[in-house]
């Protein structure tokens, strides 16, 4: 794919939280770099404290705003707005997410009031909005009417419309001319292959490490993952598991590692660079996720960076990880996300876990379809066929 003396597109990218402390931040910090490696001209915003700063090797412009969530959001976004009304002879796109809608959507009015035809709106949609029963409450009721409102607006009035996967697009109804395109989820090549080298398969035969990196809310099973694995290691399979991350889940599942400190280890959430150094103490990655819409449009990016790490997989059957894993070798399946199906996984590991190094190797062969370059590469295709409509 000829990606050299590309048509430079000129994009205000608007991340509605903090992008320093987002645990998902290279999405937007990884894809900035591709664009720009593109010959784009991207501007990225974060809500934080006021200037420029450079986040992982990328500048990103950043806007303070009050602690108080609806009142510190206008804030920022009036900000934001003045920054688009002071570019907006140059800008072709403002890229931007759900949270950000209901104070950009009336700018495109305006811009049709001026009969001006730049800067064209286009929202990206990377989740659903699903919260569990753990965390529903009258503030997560607010958010559901919201996220279904404005998407209903989106689909009418918005200039265009990416998602991270097909499935998102047609859960959404998104309509065929305002869908722009599609792009997955990837993964820091370079940033992760180090791992392949440093991980010691010395003690394969007597211990099994697992990790799971990442949030642990949106009943996502990680508890009940460390109970499998509690279970199988008192049973004479030594397995030790790692969980890095935060949510509802974190003080149980702490609670767990305090009373099994031979088996489970809990550590809050790491700053991104440093994945990979845990990522190589491992041998096997977790993906323990439910059988639900919120996961089955997803495209996960801990997926793409245990096998970039060269991890092999313990992993639900739900469409996405069947959609990029298959029938690899490489990957446990459980049937379900329940204790049972969980040790079953567990106990193939255990029978198997002297191959793993091997099939290490063919989990990192595997990561190669799936960098940010390639991912980026569709979402520029996507901006350059709808500024061209």
């Amino acid at each position: 794919m000829e990606k050299n003396n590309q048509k430079s597109i000129s994009i205000l990218w608007v991340y509605a939280g903090n992008l320093s402390t987002a645990l998902n931040k290279a999405t937007w910090i990884s894809t900035t770099k591709a664009l720009r490696r593109f010959g784009c001209d991207v501007s990225l915003l974060s809500n934080e404290e006021n200037g420029k700063k450079s986040i992982e090797g990328v500048e990103v412009e950043c806007f303070s705003s009050s602690n108080v969530y609806f009142l510190g959001k206008l804030i920022y976004h009036l900000k934001v707005i003045k920054v688009i009304f002071h570019n907006r002879k140059k800008l072709d796109v403002v890229l931007f997410h759900p949270e950000s809608g209901i104070f950009l959507l009336p700018l495109i009015f305006l811009r049709k009031i001026f009969h001006r035809t730049r800067p064209l709106f286009v929202v990206d949609i990377r989740t659903v909005h699903m919260a569990s029963k753990e965390e529903m409450n009258w503030r997560m009721e607010i958010r559901k009417i919201y996220f279904h409102f404005i998407q209903w607006v989106f689909n009418h009035y918005i200039d265009g419309q990416t998602a991270i996967t097909q499935r998102l697009a047609d859960y959404l109804h998104i309509p065929h001319q305002k869908c722009w395109g599609i792009w997955e989820s990837g993964v820091d090549l370079e940033l992760f292959e180090p791992c392949i080298q440093q991980r010691d398969w010395s003690h394969i035969e007597q211990s099994v490490h697992l990790v799971y990196i990442g949030t642990l809310n949106d009943g996502r099973n990680v508890g009940v993952f460390c109970q499998a694995v509690i279970k199988r290691a008192l049973a004479g399979e030594n397995f030790f598991l790692t969980v890095i991350g935060s949510g509802y889940e974190s003080q149980s599942i702490a609670q767990l590692a305090n009373e099994y400190p031979t088996i489970l280890h809990y550590h809050q959430p790491v700053p991104h660079k440093d994945i990979p150094l845990w990522l190589s103490k491992a041998h096997l990655g977790i993906l323990p996720f439910p059988n639900e819409v919120k996961f089955q449009v997803s495209s996960p990016i801990k997926l793409f960076e245990y096998l970039a790490s060269g991890l092999g997989i313990i992993a639900t059957k739900i469409v996405p990880h069947l959609d990029y894993l298959g029938d690899s070798e490489f990957v446990f399946w459980a049937e379900n996300s329940t204790i049972e199906h969980f040790e079953t996984a567990l106990q193939q590991v255990w029978k198997n876990r002297t191959y793993l190094p091997e099939l290490s190797k063919k989990a990192a062969i595997k990561a190669q379809s799936w960098s940010w370059e390639e991912a980026t590469y569709k979402l520029y295709q996507s901006l350059l066929k709808g500024l061209s409509q």
